[in-house]
């Protein structure tokens, strides 16, 4: 996935926070098991064709 661009604002900024991980490291900070098998696919294999 490619960032073209981050708005300085979004409506959920002063409840969250913008970290930048790997699809593997995101997956393990997640506790969503749909978002977790989302992330995962963005890896596997099976996605790249």
């Amino acid at each position: 996935m490619t960032v073209e661009r981050l708005l300085p604002e979004w409506p959920e900024r002063g409840q969250r926070e913008r970290q930048w991980f790997t699809p593997e490291r995101a997956a393990e900070q997640v506790a969503e098991a749909e978002l977790i098998d989302l992330l995962r696919a963005l890896v596997s294999p099976a996605s790249k064709s």
